[in-house]
């Protein structure tokens, strides 16, 4: 067997944790999600208290679709033995897996995600810190797979990672980073970017793990006709910055799919990615909207990203399920890895900044996107194919490093 250990986001371990509360937070609890329903039914306030309605918690559908997508692709590879998979969440390297690896020669893949995270002032997350010292007195293979640039919008812009302005601590630590990999593949042009000048070699372009993902043969394709019959929905709320801009963003949300739903009179099915999300079905509710709601494992989710005939999402892996699954699709950003997915698409006219967002805007190119949707589908095929050589190319890397790298001396 050979241990690949899997440092990513969320391990599947702990996924949909329930959140503990004491009996005083639990009636705390109860009585401000109360307190939320009146207010949307009587004051027409439409914010929510964020940590009150968590019920479970590490249930962001995009984290479980990476890890499931790095497990497959590694287990397809052909490695010289079985992989035996062990994850372990980011910050939860430790001495005792580092000398594991090193005793069982085995493979350490950091598995996708945003796990170069920028704050505002441009400075790395300090988790990557603490890593690099432990990644060092890693002896066997180490690579990083499918990783990327994380940089949240508070004010609702959209606009692209600024490489060129990243701190100078920051910059000595992807330096250091780039060194410690033997070969890393990325998700976007910005992190590729960002890190060619550290890393002129054994840096692949490789698009998002979960972008080659695939429904079942079962799942039931588009109907297609004039009008689409049913459309996907997803809007983001998977932390407190999301609940803090909740009012501001119905105000955009509400007149969108209703217009969607009159202009169509199409049935609207609302995508879970993160528990909270479903107080969104309830609050459009509120405004006379109904949808069906899908929340199921990814897989499942997968299929019935399939049976819509167009999307209209917030969260990235929203975008990148519906895309793999072949469904034509628009994104209201909130991060500059949503900007970056849509442009190395080659449609980065399908995502839009929610700051001042007009909703009839989005709608028509909405419409224009399902009248126009055999190009869409050429157009992102045609990324899904140069994508996929490039994850070959890093895959024969993997190959290359697991039969022949030299085991290194402890640092």
């Amino acid at each position: 067997m050979t241990l690949v250990l899997l440092y990513v986001a969320e391990p599947a371990a702990r996924e949909r944790s329930v959140v503990r509360r004491s009996v005083k937070g639990q009636v705390r609890a109860a009585a401000m999600r109360s307190f939320d329903r009146l207010r949307w039914r009587v004051l027409k306030d439409f914010g929510i208290d964020f940590d009150a309605w968590r019920v479970v918690d590490h249930t962001n559908k995009g984290d479980a679709a990476i890890r499931e997508a790095v497990r497959l692709q590694l287990a397809g590879l052909g490695l010289p033995s079985s992989p035996e998979f062990v994850e372990i969440g980011w910050g939860e390297l430790s001495e005792r897996h580092v000398a594991r690896l090193n005793q069982e020669n085995g493979l350490f893949v950091i598995a996708g995600s945003g796990y170069l995270h920028f704050g505002r002032d441009n400075e790395l997350s300090t988790r990557v810190e603490r890593d690099v010292g432990l990644f060092a007195r890693i002896s066997c293979a180490r690579i990083a797979y499918g990783i990327g640039v994380n940089q949240f919008r508070a004010d609702g812009t959209l606009r692209a990672f600024d490489t060129d302005s990243v701190a100078l601590r920051s910059r000595d630590l992807l330096a250091e980073f780039c060194s410690m990999m033997d070969t890393i593949a990325v998700r976007d042009e910005t992190t590729r970017r960002l890190l060619a000048s550290l890393r002129p070699n054994a840096l692949h372009l490789t698009g998002d793990p979960a972008l080659f993902l695939r429904p079942a043969a079962s799942a039931s394709p588009p109907a297609g006709g004039e009008r689409p019959a049913l459309v996907g929905l997803n809007f983001a709320l998977h932390g407190p910055n999301g609940a803090a801009t909740l009012r501001e963003r119905m105000r955009w949300i509400v007149p969108l799919v209703r217009r969607i739903s009159d202009a169509w009179r199409c049935r609207l099915r609302y995508f879970v990615h993160s528990d909270v999300e479903r107080v969104f079905p309830m609050l459009l509710s509120q405004h006379g909207i109904e949808v069906e709601v899908v929340d199921a494992p990814v897989q499942a989710m997968l299929d019935a990203y399939a049976e819509v005939d167009l999307h209209v999402c917030q969260m990235l892996h929203s975008s990148i399920l519906a895309i793999a699954a072949g469904i034509p699709t628009v994104n209201i950003g909130y991060d500059a890895k949503n900007l970056a997915f849509f442009r190395l698409m080659g449609i980065p006219d399908l995502c839009f900044a929610s700051k001042g967002l007009d909703a009839e805007r989005v709608f028509e190119s909405a419409a224009r996107l399902y009248a126009e949707r055999d190009v869409f589908r050429r157009t992102v095929g045609a990324a899904q194919r140069r994508l996929a050589d490039a994850l070959g190319q890093f895959h024969e890397d993997i190959l290359a490093l697991m039969a022949g790298v030299p085991h290194r001396a402890h640092a």
